[in-house]
C-alpha cells in the first residue's frame, strides 16, 4: 500500500506513524513507574489499611478516563485539526503527575489522610484530562494510521515499551527497596512523568489532514442523537454491554495486589515483580493480538481474551502462594494486552469518519458508571463478605461479558448496507 503513494505522502505517513508509535512506546514504559494495578495499591497501603482508598483510586483511574468523553466529543467533533488539542491536554496530564511529587517530598506536616486526599485530587486531574483527550486522540490516530496497521502499531509499540519496561521494573524495585517512604515512590512518579512527557511531544509534529466541517449542535440535541445511535445500532449495543460488564476485569486487578499481600504475604519487592510479569505478558501478547486483530478482526481477539480474563479471576479461588499469583498476573497481562488494542480499534470501525468521536465517547459514557461505582462496591464487599465471594461475583460478570461479545459481528466484515 505504501509503495503506491507519491514520495511526499510516504514521508508524511512515516512521520505520522513514527509520532504515534513513539507515544505508544513511551506510554507503555512510563506508566509502569506508577502502575495503577500494582505500584499505586502498594503506595496507598503504606498510608492506610482501609481498602476503600484502593477502591477510590481504582474508580478515579478508570472512570476519570470514561466519564467526560461524551461531553468533550460534542466540542471535539467541530475541530478540523485535533493535534494541538491532543498535545495540550496530554501535557496537562503530565503536569498533574509532577504536581504530586512535592507533596510526597514535604509530607511531614500532613496526616496520611490529607496526603491521600491530595494525591487522589491530583490523580483525578490526570485521569479526567486523559478522558477529555480520548475522543480527539482516537480521531487523530484514525486519520493518520490506516485501519489494518493500527493493531500492529499498538501491539509492537506496547511490546517495545514492555521490553524497555523490564529495565524500568528493575529500577522501580531498586528505588522502592533502597529509598525511604515516600521518597521511593516520589522518585518513581518523577521518572514515569518525564518519560511520558518526552515521548508525547512528537504528536505535535503529526501532519494531520483536516476533518470535514460539521454543524454545531446544541448539547441536548447532540446527546439525544448519540442515544439514538446506541438504540438503533444493535451490533454496537451488544459490544458496549459486553464492555460495561467487562468492567469487572480492571476492577479486580488492583485488589489482586492487596489480596496477595494478605493471603500470601507478598513483599513490596514481589509486588514490583508482579509489575514485571504484567510487562512480560504485554511484550508477548500485544504484538500477537495486534496481528490477529489486523488479520482476523478485533471481535475475535476480544472474545478470546475476555475468556482468558475470566480464567485469571477464577484462579483466585486456589491462590495461596506467590507462584500462583505470578501465574494469575501473567494471565491478566496476556488477557489485558488482547483487550486494549482491539477494544480501541473496533470502536473506530463501528463508526463513519464524521461521527467517530461520538462513537468513542458514547462507549465511554455508558461504561463510565460501571467503572466508577464497581471499585467502590467491590472494596465494600471485600470488607463485609471477603475476597472469594466478591471475586465469584466478578467472575460471573465476566461470563456475561463473554456471552454478549459472542453476539457481536465484527464491523470490518459486515457488507456495506447490511
Amino acid at each position: 500500500m505504501l509503495d503506491s503513494l507519491p514520495p511526499e505522502s510516504k514521508r508524511r505517513h512515516r512521520l505520522n506513524y513514527f509520532a504515534c508509535f513513539t507515544d505508544v512506546v513511551g506510554f507503555s514504559l512510563g506508566i509502569l513507574f506508577f502502575s495503577p494495578d500494582t505500584i499505586l495499591p502498594a503506595f496507598i497501603s503504606n498510608l492506610s489499611p482501609d481498602k476503600i482508598w484502593i477502591g477510590v483510586i481504582t474508580a478515579i483511574n478508570i472512570s476519570g478516563f470514561f466519564l467526560p468523553q461524551l461531553l468533550a466529543a460534542s466540542w471535539i467533533e467541530q475541530l478540523p485539526i485535533k493535534r494541538n488539542y491532543v498535545l495540550t491536554l496530554a501535557l496537562i496530564e503530565r503536569v498533574a503527575i509532577f504536581a504530586i511529587i512535592p507533596f510526597l517530598l514535604y509530607h511531614n506536616n500532613m496526616s496520611p489522610t490529607q496526603l491521600l486526599t491530595i494525591f487522589c485530587l491530583l490523580f483525578a486531574a490526570y485521569s479526567l484530562c486523559m478522558g477529555c483527550n480520548g475522543p480527539a486522540y482516537f480521531d487523530l490516530v484514525a486519520k493518520v494510521v490506516p485501519t489494518r496497521q493500527r493493531g500492529m502499531m499498538y501491539g509492537l509499540g506496547s511490546g517495545v515499551g514492555g521490553v524497555l519496561g523490564l529495565g524500568g521494573v528493575a529500577l522501580t524495585g531498586y528505588l522502592i527497596e533502597k529509598l525511604i517512604f515516600p521518597h521511593n515512590y516520589a522518585s518513581c512518579f518523577f521518572i514515569g512523568a518525564v518519560i511520558l512527557t518526552v515521548t508525547v511531544i512528537p504528536l505535535g509534529l503529526i501532519d494531520e489532514p483536516p476533518s470535514p466541517p460539521t454543524t454545531r449542535k446544541p448539547l441536548m440535541t447532540y446527546l439525544v442523537g448519540a442515544l439514538s445511535l446506541f438504540m438503533t445500532d444493535r451490533n454496537f449495543r451488544s459490544y458496549v454491554i459486553s464492555q460495561a460488564l467487562l468492567s469487572a476485569f480492571p476492577t479486580t486487578i488492583p485488589f489482586l495486589t492487596v489480596y496477595a499481600r494478605e493471603i500470601a504475604s507478598a513483599t513490596e519487592l514481589q509486588i514490583v515483580w508482579f509489575t514485571g510479569v504484567l510487562s512480560v505478558g504485554r511484550i508477548v501478547g500485544q504484538p500477537i493480538w495486534g496481528h490477529m486483530a489486523d488479520r482476523h478482526g478485533n471481535a475475535l481477539a476480544l472474545f478470546i481474551n475476555i475468556g482468558l480474563g475470566m480464567l485469571a479471576v477464577g484462579l483466585t479461588f486456589v491462590a495461596k502462594s506467590i507462584p500462583v499469583f505470578y501465574l494469575i498476573f501473567a494471565l491478566v497481562s496476556i488477557s489485558r494486552s488482547g483487550l486494549e488494542i482491539p477494544g480501541m480499534n473496533i470502536t473506530m470501525e463501528f463508526s463513519t469518519p464524521e461521527n467517530l468521536p461520538t462513537y468513542v465517547a458514547l462507549r465511554a459514557s455508558i461504561i463510565a458508571p460501571f467503572r466508577a461505582l464497581l471499585p467502590i462496591c467491590v472494596s465494600s464487599l471485600i470488607t463485609r463478605i471477603g475476597y472469594q465471594p466478591t471475586f465469584a461475583g466478578l467472575t460471573m460478570m465476566l461470563g456475561l461479558s463473554w456471552w454478549f461479545m459472542n453476539r457481536v459481528r465484527d464491523p470490518r466484515f459486515i457488507p456495506s448496507g447490511d
